[in-house]
């Protein structure tokens, strides 16, 4: 017999999903067996008696009881100061439900990082003019964004025309200026100041003094407090979430997203799950927010347009994004992200360049007679910050075009260039095998730099 060591929320799921034929008996006998000897959070995660524990469990469940493969990726970064990690909890049996997880990392010391909310409406007698999340972040100039706050309309297909008026449930504050107030029913919540100093509330009610804050966002309830997920299972109860976080030295600002609504995609989480994933990510406190079809994420491409960075419940069943009444995002400066530490080492008949990137990308050089090129090196798509190719079959004292380019990642083309899907960041050389090889270095405007001769 396999033994197995089980979350205790995934325990109470897997539970409470036994069919009819093992009976109320074992299932009351299965509890009693996890009172008696289980320390929260684990079962089977602590000691010897944890470990017989959990023998004891799977022997009285049996073969429905499998335990779920959850798995976190490393952070990559996508501007300055905000960077973007994946998780998914894959499922090994019918009880534990497959979720897809997205993260956005935001380093709230880092220069130019500036954090914005749906603003007040002006002219209009309800709080906000309501948008998708993709509007708004080509609208205010972001580089990414979520879905924010509840807000008082939502009507399926049917949902608002672009810019209806809206209320937004809960207290939102937008660069100093209230947008909406304190709700006892929204009470969880997020405050920072014009600093980016993060403030947690897991009950904002009676409301606290706002004095000071530039941006504030609340839900329905908090998920985490002090490191630990304060909601209970409930696996009736799964949907696409949106959740907002910060580390507990408020360095870090987290803004996740869990699909939902889409088998053999991801069924969603319940608030326990959400909490959980929060945690893993890295956030000691942590807040609920509008999920559901609202559930988006988004990030800006080199021309500023947005990109979806999950799978919207809205967009599989609609095809398109839901308009709503609250979105929050960040504007954060773009990835020095060009080439650079550029050389040469020339042989006879062939050169070995080095450069190295801020990002991750894949290698790969042009080079010919101009600068039309004609050759070209094979792509290595490995992802790499270090990067080597050696050009062949050159010519001595002849002069020779080259591009270095470099693909990211989910279109990060952040340079400016005209190129909406993958960026093709360069810096064009004259090369001149040995020996005396002439290196003059080039920027897109063809500016020629000196450099010193290369032997």
């Amino acid at each position: 017999m396999r033994t197995a060591v089980i979350e205790r929320n995934t325990l109470k799921r897997l539970l409470a999903r036994l069919s009819t034929a093992h009976g109320r008996r074992r299932r009351e006998e299965a509890w009693a067996v996890r009172d008696r000897t289980v320390a929260p959070p684990y079962v089977g995660a602590y000691g010897r008696s944890g470990l017989v524990t959990g023998r004891l469990i799977l022997a009285l469940v049996g073969p429905i009881l499998q335990a779920a493969s959850v798995s976190v990726g490393p952070w990559s970064p996508l501007f300055q100061g905000v960077e973007f990690a994946s998780g998914q909890q894959l499922s090994e049996g019918t009880a534990t439900p497959a979720q897809q997880v997205r993260c956005l990392r935001v380093d709230l010391t880092e220069p130019g990082i500036e954090l914005f909310g749906t603003p007040k409406c002006a002219d209009c007698a309800l709080d906000t003019l309501s948008e998708n999340t993709s509007h708004f972040l080509e609208q205010y100039g972001l580089q990414v964004a979520v879905n924010g706050a509840f807000y008082g309309r939502s009507g399926g297909a049917s949902d608002t025309a672009l810019g209806t008026p809206d209320n937004v449930l809960g207290l939102a504050i937008s660069q100093g200026v209230r947008v909406s107030v304190a709700d006892s029913r929204y009470a969880a919540a997020l405050f920072f100041t014009e600093g980016n100093e993060a403030f947690f509330l897991a009950n904002n009610n009676p409301p606290t003094n706002t004095a000071g804050i530039h941006t504030a966002v609340s839900g329905n309830r908090a998920l985490l407090v002090n490191s630990s997920v304060v909601q209970a299972a409930n696996p009736s109860d799964l949907d696409p979430r949106t959740a907002l976080g910060v580390s507990a030295d408020r360095r870090y600002l987290y803004l996740l997203t869990i699909d939902g609504r889409q088998p053999g995609w991801s069924d969603g989480a319940d608030y326990r799950d959400t909490g959980e994933w929060l945690k893993r990510f890295g956030a000691a406190d942590g807040i609920n927010v509008d999920g559901g079809g609202s559930t988006t994420m988004v990030m800006a491409d080199c021309l500023g347009a947005a990109e979806r960075l999950n799978r919207p419940s809205y967009v599989a069943a609609y095809g398109r994004e839901r308009i709503i009444g609250h979105n929050f995002g960040v504007r954060a400066p773009p990835l020095n992200t060009g080439i650079h530490q550029l050389t040469v080492e020339p042989g006879s008949t062939t050169a070995c360049l080095t450069w190295e990137t801020a990002a991750p990308a894949t290698t790969q050089v042009e080079h010919g007679l101009s600068a039309s090129y004609g050759n070209a090196t094979a792509l290595d798509s490995r992802p790499a910050q270090r990067h080597v190719a050696t050009l062949a079959d050159l010519q001595p004292a002849t002069t020779y075009f080259l591009s270095c380019h470099l693909r990211r990642r989910r279109n990060h083309c952040r340079t400016g260039l005209p190129v909406h899907h993958h960026q093709r960041s360069r810096r064009d050389a004259a090369v001149r095998p040995d020996p005396g090889m002439d290196l003059h270095d080039e920027q897109p405007r063809r500016r020629e730099l000196d450099r010193p001769r290369v032997r």
